[in-house]
């Protein structure tokens, strides 16, 4: 195994076993850990993917997600899924002219649509969709406290958030692969069909979430939220989350210590 992933190994595990949780750097490794021991796929195939990383992205784990090209969806398949399901995208990333100005309209969602099916355009392989209790978010929705609900950790929607009702077959519940071997996401150890989304408000599970290659996702309807009609901001460092945040999640860490599986240890 690549040293520098036996060291981050090593690193998660020793915060996990005995670390200072009152410490959020800490904290945040030791929750990497519990998402390592916990992710529906196997430990090889995770430490896999890790060692096909550079070890500049590997000093950066679990605090800046890694981009990793390869093994996405091997989390236990699902055909028939959950429903509706929803999609959340920066709007000014996905309709790169600013002039552009998509509504509830069959214009948008055929230009959406349009992109998707177009991997020289948009060349994301997979997108992540969250069940939003259920319902499409209406234009007065909080977009920030939104965003913080999903987990959205280190990322900045500067204008608008674009949020799309799909169709989508082929669901995966999400492994810490596709999640970049983040702390921020929840792998939701009790759940054989989805994971979850966990609150930058609070550090407790919220949505239900699966990832799926985005062949297989049609768009049926939009709402776009907008950033500057409520109050908010991102959340780009250990140093911005909620004290309510790092006291429940060290609860959770401490409740787990000498309880997880020995197959998940190294």
């Amino acid at each position: 195994m690549n040293p520098n992933v036996q060291d981050f190994l090593d690193r998660i595990n020793t915060a996990f076993e005995s670390g200072d949780l009152s410490e959020a750097n800490v904290l945040v490794d030791a929750l990497a850990h519990l998402n390592y021991c916990d992710s529906a796929g196997e430990n090889s195939f995770i430490e896999d993917a890790l060692n096909t990383l550079d070890v500049n992205v590997i000093a950066d784990l679990p605090i800046k997600p890694a981009r990793c090209l390869g093994g996405f969806c091997n989390g236990p398949h699902f055909t028939d899924g959950y429903g509706p399901l929803f999609w959340v995208e920066d709007k000014n990333k996905f309709f790169r002219d600013r002039r552009a100005n998509p509504r509830h309209n069959k214009w948008a969602i055929k230009r959406i649509n349009a992109l998707l099916s177009d991997p020289k355009v948009f060349k994301r392989e997979i997108l992540w969709l969250s069940d939003l209790d259920g319902t499409l978010p209406s234009s007065g929705t909080n977009a920030w406290k939104l965003l913080h609900e999903l987990g959205y950790f280190g990322k900045d929607v500067k204008e608008k958030l674009l949020i799309c009702q799909v169709n989508a077959g082929n669901l995966h519940k999400p492994t810490w692969v596709d999640a970049g071997f983040s702390f921020f996401w929840y792998a939701a150890p009790v759940a054989g069909d989805y994971g979850q989304t966990r609150s930058l408000r609070d550090g407790k599970p919220r949505f239900k979430e699966w990832v799926v290659k985005r062949e297989t996702v049609k768009v049926e309807n939009v709402e776009i939220l907008s950033m500057g009609t409520v109050s908010g901001t991102p959340i780009s460092d250990v140093t911005d989350l909620p004290r309510e945040y790092l006291e429940n999640c060290a609860r959770e860490v401490n409740a787990r210590r000498g309880n997880v599986s020995r197959r998940a240890r190294r």
